[in-house]
């Protein structure tokens, strides 16, 4: 009995340990981890439910508790996909698609609050039970579609605006994410079914054990990032402030602009430096971003993160036939490139020549 009930609290505990942090730090916060208290206020009020369903209200007995709990269960349990996403979307949405979805948001969590109105009414209505399974299937849906799209066009953004994009994307914590949420979905579903979970201490384990270690892990990822699509914005406006050297070479052709880019690359060595953004190469090709942009997608069919980081592996591959690097010493020829960390650096090579960087002989990267 007392390991049961070990299981069953300790989700709560890992919940209400992440609710304090993040509320304690709230003041320092930025937009996107200020979202990432609601989801945590979600998983907060989910697990203390799921604790007093396990522990304190049997579901042979319909009691006041019994109905409290599962009106929480039901509505936190709803809560939690539109919530993660909208800080999925704080993250990688742009300030006038936020908008629009903070009031999706808001219309799903009153559907929710009203089929908790409704079950507090019927009580024990299999209709009810059908109708969370039907909300929840459309949450799913809906938000992972949305989510999906707007990590899409978030990493697009990143691509064709920065030459190195460590720590920008999203990738691990985007699939800590939906594994997260799928065990959620898994009790929601047993509980829209009418099934319980509760029936021995193997299952409660399991899933009690899960949702901790991922909750923390999310958590813990949250805590340790630096960028968001606000900083990405930020960039962004002060290339519109920058002033151009000439303002008619605009209106080159894309081909033209195309043979700028390359020329400059070949003469100035843009791509040697680890910060490089579309920017610096609008500046030094006398252009805007736009145009850039543009020329490399179309002209050279490739984003300007492929393009600059083919053109350090290029460079890599000329460095390593001179016989001044080995194996011993290749996070030194990655930061010769340009390229900001050894693993960004193998990743990269491997991408563009299909073999690791100790391996000589492969194909030359073609622009």
């Amino acid at each position: 009995m007392l390991t049961f009930n070990i299981m069953a609290i300790m989700p709560f505990l890992c919940s209400l340990f992440w609710l304090a942090i993040y509320l304690l730090e709230f003041r320092n916060s930025d937009e996107p981890r200020r979202y990432f208290i609601w989801f945590i206020i979600a998983c907060t009020g989910f697990q203390l439910a799921r604790m007093f369903r396990l522990t304190l209200c049997p579901e042979q007995l319909i009691t006041p508790c019994h109905i409290i709990s599962r009106s929480l269960y039901i509505f936190f349990g709803l809560a939690l996909y539109p919530t993660a996403f909208l800080y999925i979307n704080a993250l990688t949405s742009e300030k006038d698609s936020r908008h629009r979805f903070r009031l999706s948001i808001l219309l799903f969590l009153a559907v929710d609050l009203l089929i908790v109105a409704v079950f507090i009414l019927a009580r024990e209505a299999d209709w009810i039970r059908y109708f969370t399974f039907i909300m929840l299937i459309a949450e799913i849906l809906l938000f992972s579609g949305y989510g999906y799209s707007s990590i899409h066009r978030y990493r697009n953004n990143l691509y064709n605006f920065y030459s190195d994009t460590e720590g920008m994307k999203l990738t691990s914590l985007v699939n800590i994410f939906y594994i997260f949420l799928t065990i959620s979905v898994i009790k929601s579903l047993f509980l829209a079914l009418g099934r319980n979970l509760a029936s021995n201490i193997i299952s409660v384990s399991v899933l009690s054990v899960s949702f901790t270690v991922i909750l923390f892990i999310i958590c813990y990822n949250v805590s340790k990032r630096s960028f968001s699509i606000q900083d990405y914005e930020q960039d962004v406006n002060k290339s519109v402030q920058q002033p151009h050297k000439d303002q008619e070479r605009a209106n080159a052709t894309r081909q033209e602009i195309a043979r700028q880019i390359l020329e400059v690359m070949d003469k100035k060595k843009l791509y040697l430096k680890p910060s490089l953004s579309i920017v610096d190469v609008a500046m030094e090709v006398g252009t805007n971003r736009t145009y850039i942009s543009d020329s490399i997608n179309t002209v050279l069919n490739q984003s300007f993160n492929d393009f600059i980081n083919s053109m350090r592996v290029e460079e890599a591959k000329r460095l390593l036939n001179t016989g001044k690097y080995g194996a011993g010493n290749l996070a030194d020829l990655a930061l010769e490139c340009g390229f900001s960390s050894e693993s960004a650096f193998y990743r990269n090579f491997r991408k563009f020549c299909g073999t690791s960087p100790a391996k000589m002989g492969a194909p030359t990267v073609t622009h």
